[in-house]
């Protein structure tokens, strides 16, 4: 199987496309994976009163039979998660298993291909036609049909500057804030900074109109909610000079301290902005909140609930937080039972009033939930049983995935491609498999590699956006050719995926002195494939498979054949131990915790007083090397970033920096100690860089100049007088 493509690399989007305007149902039957949701009810007040012992583990379908649980009287689902953490995903995959049917009636806000008042007419839709026509009368005043885009931005910012007028002052907002209200609408209806600043295709008010009245695309689906910055407000040049009385008040108030008060007109813009969005639209919150009481009463006539699936609720910016007044309403016997899931991002969820956290039934992390195993990190079997499924419906096309569809029952899986590839009986014992859906061309180990290096929240969780677009995407059709060719895998993969992290530079001269010209070419086999730091030609059917050129002088490394069963359905669960993290801390720039470096100090200095051959040098141990009153002490070794100071007094002086790289007094030590790490390897790391002070003991045995030279930047022994 020599350089072998089982998939084409210029359809890999039509596939795997995070990107992508809608994911078809059947695509997303075909990747979807079913993993343990982390869910919590409602506790106390508010989002912060959940406590780490709340959160409990739920199959995807134990959560939706929850949350369709007859004898509930309303269920609100809040999904939070950071952006491709999977809401989404969820939402989709609640709406295929929701069915519409006599007894409900099923609405969906999809996150793209749609605009805000698009939303409100297909929720108007829904009623009887003769209850419709005040609503859309009301929503036709907005004159979308008639008025042109740049009509649209001035209309916003006219609504802009009159909500902000009529903003209501805190009882306790200085006199700089009541002056900011009166003069910043003069901002928004100044021809110059219209002009100059607001009108612009480019611009946070383009952006807003956009959102109210234009289908959004691939390239906007909103997962955060539209605001102003400080960028959007800027003040400088000749803007004081071309602009008008009144608008040259604003600039002067915020020139007087920018520092302060920017951000504070910032704020202000901020607060109103919903408002603003609403009046734009022509469609206010109570008009909303009557909307649905209006459906809510209709259907309850006609014996159905309604089931309400937000993909993302910065969709909504505008009417929102009206919505979700509507949807936390107890209503009354008149009103149908309503339930409500909403994708929504931690921040918005942690701001929103008390009375609708109170009415939340289910709260969803899916940052702890995506890919891990039994709910706790990922792990090496999860990620690959993941990403499995992604790469059989590479395999199978867009296409197949259709063919598949049309007859697949419920719960059907793909078919895997492998089963009709001449080359499976080769390929999974090398690469391996989950299912029986190939991980070629990863392996499990590379696959673990590589995806630490792409998203750098593993292994605490997984963002499946990063995954796709990042890696999967990125070996699957940039470097897909290169695999034909037989020059995969390419150093330039590696320099996407943070460059050379494992092997030393000890390893990497030796590695380059062997073939300069092939250096590159193992150093990214090396790194991605095997990670551990040393040289050694990996598994000969491997090389073969890539044709990667074996390393002259180099021990084999052998490698258990992998195949299915390296899926552990109970993966081992891997621990950090305190000291472990605040050494990864330290490597990250941090100080050095003082009860660490007392320990580290007594390892180092047994290590070094040990490994000198002292009869060798003619000197007496005891003479040089004790806990008081000596040349070399355990007060002797400190810490780059240790939180105490280190002894200036003494005749022996060791530094050992946090990072390894400037960890050159002598050569031996660079072996020994790590290059710094990046956080997310907090484990993998934590574990090397305590193992580097072990090192030292080694370390000392070949490196006993230290006590015959002066000391070189603190960071060697200097001699005893």
């Amino acid at each position: 199987m020599k350089n072998y493509l089982c998939w084409e690399p210029g359809a890999v989007r039509q596939v795997i496309n995070p990107f992508a305007e809608h994911i078809s149902d059947g695509l997303f039957r075909a990747v979807h994976s079913d993993w343990d949701l982390k869910v919590s009810p409602q506790v106390g007040k508010r989002f912060q009163d959940i406590g780490e012992a709340n959160w409990v583990d739920m199959t995807p379908a134990a959560f939706l039979g929850d949350f369709l649980l007859e004898n509930r009287p309303h269920a609100l689902a809040a999904i939070l998660g950071t952006t491709g953490s999977g809401k989404s995903h969820l939402v989709h995959w609640m709406r295929l298993n929701i069915k519409p049917d006599a007894s409900r009636l099923v609405l969906v806000v999809r996150k793209s291909g749609t605009s805000l008042r698009a939303i409100v007419k297909m929720i108007i839709a829904e009623l009887p036609d003769d209850q419709q026509a005040s609503f859309l009368e009301t929503l036709q005043s907005a004159g979308d049909g008639t008025q042109s885009r740049d009509d649209q931005k001035q209309q916003l910012l006219n609504d802009l500057a009159q909500v902000i007028r009529e903003d209501k002052l805190a009882p306790d907002a200085d006199e700089v804030e009541q002056a900011l209200i009166g003069s910043l609408p003069n901002l928004f209806q100044d021809p110059h900074m219209r002009k100059a600043h607001f009108l612009g295709d480019d611009t946070v008010i383009a952006e807003i109109v956009d959102h109210i009245f234009a289908p959004s695309n691939a390239q906007d689906r909103p997962d955060r909610r539209r605001s102003f910055s400080e960028s959007d407000l800027p003040l400088g040049g000749m803007d004081f000079a071309h602009a008008s009385r009144l608008a040259q008040d604003a600039i002067q108030i915020i020139e007087l301290d920018p520092p302060t008060y920017l951000p504070l007109a910032i704020k202000i813009i901020n607060r109103n902005l919903d408002r603003a969005v609403a009046r734009t639209l022509s469609f206010s919150g109570d008009r909303v909140e009557e909307l649905m009481t209006r459906l809510r009463t209709y259907l309850k006539s006609q014996g159905k609930e309604l089931v309400l699936l937000v993909e993302e609720f910065a969709r909504l910016q505008g009417i929102d937080r009206a919505l979700l007044q509507a949807i936390t309403s107890q209503g009354d016997e008149r009103q149908c039972k309503m339930r409500t899931a909403i994708a929504v991002t931690t921040g918005f969820f942690q701001s929103v009033a008390e009375t609708a956290y109170m009415r939340t039934t289910h709260i969803v992390d899916m940052d702890r939930s995506a890919g891990r195993a039994d709910g706790d990190t990922v792990t090496q079997a999860s990620l690959s049983q993941f990403t499995s499924r992604y790469l059989n419906a590479v395999r199978l096309g867009r296409d197949g995935i259709t063919r598949w569809n049309a007859s697949a029952n419920a719960g059907d899986s793909p078919p895997s491609r492998c089963d009709t590839c001449p080359h499976q009986a080769e390929c999974h014992p090398i690469f391996g498999a989950v299912d029986g859906y190939g991980l070629y061309p990863f392996t499990p180990q590379a696959l673990w590699n590589a995806a630490l290096r792409a998203d750098h929240s593993m292994p605490r969780s997984l963002n499946p956006r990063i995954l796709q677009n990042d890696l999967l995407v990125e070996v699957l059709d940039n470097f897909g050719p290169s695999i034909a060719t037989g020059t995969f895998p390419e150093f330039r993969l590696l320099e996407k995926l943070d460059g050379i992290k494992a092997l030393p530079a000890v390893a990497q001269a030796d590695l380059q002195s062997r073939n300069p010209q092939n250096f590159k070419r193992w150093a990214a086999f090396l790194e991605l494939y095997d990670g551990s730091g040393t040289i050694a030609n990996l598994d000969e059917r491997l090389r073969a498979a890539f044709d990667v050129p074996e390393i002259p002088g180099a021990g084999d490394k052998t490698t258990d054949p992998v195949d299915e069963s390296f899926v552990d359905n109970k993966p081992q669960r891997a621990t950090a131990s305190r000291e472990d993290l605040l050494i990864e801390k330290w490597i990250a720039g941090s100080g050095l915790d003082q009860t660490v470096a007392t320990n580290l100090r007594l390892l180092v200095f047994s290590a070094v007083s040990h490994a000198i051959d002292w009869d060798m040098l003619g000197l007496a141990k005891t003479s040089f090397v004790g806990k008081t009153g000596r040349p070399f002490q355990t007060a002797s070794i400190s810490f780059e970033n240790q939180t105490t100071l280190a002894r200036q007094d003494l005749q022996v002086k060791l530094l050992i920096p946090a990072d390894a790289q400037h960890f050159d007094g002598c050569g031996s030590l660079v072996p020994f100690l790590p290059t710094r790490p990046p956080p997310q390897h907090s484990r993998e790391c934590c574990a090397r860089a305590r193992n580097s002070f072990v090192g030292i003991s080694r370390m000392a045995k070949r490196c006993s100049a230290p006590f015959s030279t002066a000391s070189t930047s603190g960071r060697a022994v200097s001699r005893p007088s």
